[in-house]
């Protein structure tokens, strides 16, 4: 009822979401040729950017308000700083920020949880001081993970409080 009742109000709404989503597109298109020109080349680069944005079912994702592209920045944010982990070795900071990403990623879109492998692989390619480094990124990413979706945790103490009672 809302909704129908104040169309102005949800025009704006929808005109600030889909704004944020082109911004979100537009950071991770960034983040894209960061990572490949970090990898690759310039060329590289310009061919990811380029593949990504325009990608059909990425141009629908930012025209729709969901958290998808949202999710897919902080997924390209933890791709480039496991980039930069296996390409430059160990800086405390490059795992604290994969980490980070990683953390948001899982939190804004459980799916993405996958993203947690890259900080790990990009790790095993430079294997120097593994305990403090998965540590660090490892607790980066729990940290905002339940500091962002606390109904995950909240959820899995239930359970596990039903289990041991039944």
């Amino acid at each position: 009822g809302f909704y129908l009742r104040n169309p102005g109000e949800m025009a704006a709404i929808f005109v600030l979401g889909r704004s944020a989503n082109l911004v979100f597109l537009a950071q991770t298109i960034l983040l894209l040729f960061l990572t490949a020109e970090f990898l690759a080349g310039p060329r590289a680069g310009l061919f990811a950017a380029a593949f990504y944005a325009f990608n059909p079912a990425v141009v629908f994702q930012a025209h729709i308000m969901k958290p998808y592209t949202l999710a897919a920045l902080f997924c390209a944010a933890c791709l480039y700083f496991s980039a930069r982990i296996a390409g430059e070795g160990t800086k405390p900071r490059h795992y604290l920020l994969a980490g980070l990403f990683a953390g948001l990623a899982a939190a804004s879109m459980i799916v993405d949880a996958v993203v947690l492998a890259a900080p790990r692989a990009a790790h095993f390619s430079r294997p120097r001081r593994a305990g403090a480094d998965l540590a660090r990124l490892a607790g980066a990413a729990a940290a905002v993970f339940v500091a962002l979706n606390p109904y995950w945790v909240m959820s899995l103490g239930r359970m596990a409080a039903e289990m041991t009672v039944s």
